[in-house]
């Protein structure tokens, strides 16, 4: 997976097989690099762009495994 830490994106390359790590999409941004995830790595503030970088919609789709979406729940009853 090669980091342009210059612009802070991601280009995936689906030949690396990286081991499990989780990261948190915190937002997106239609316009930047033709569209973009920004994610948010566990790493602390001296990985990339202070803990963040984006990542371009089909890059994730070529390197993510697995993905997870949290939901409130409505049920309001304890």
């Amino acid at each position: 997976m090669a980091i342009n830490r210059l612009s802070c994106v991601i280009n995936g390359i689906k030949d690396v097989k990286l081991d499990g790590h989780a990261i948190t999409i915190v937002g997106y941004n239609d316009e930047k690099y033709g569209g973009v995830f920004e994610l948010m790595n566990s790493w602390d503030i001296d990985w990339a762009n202070n803990g963040f970088i984006y990542i371009k919609y089909n890059d994730l789709l070529k390197i993510c495994d697995e993905a997870y979406e949290l939901i409130e729940s409505s049920n309001t009853s304890s």
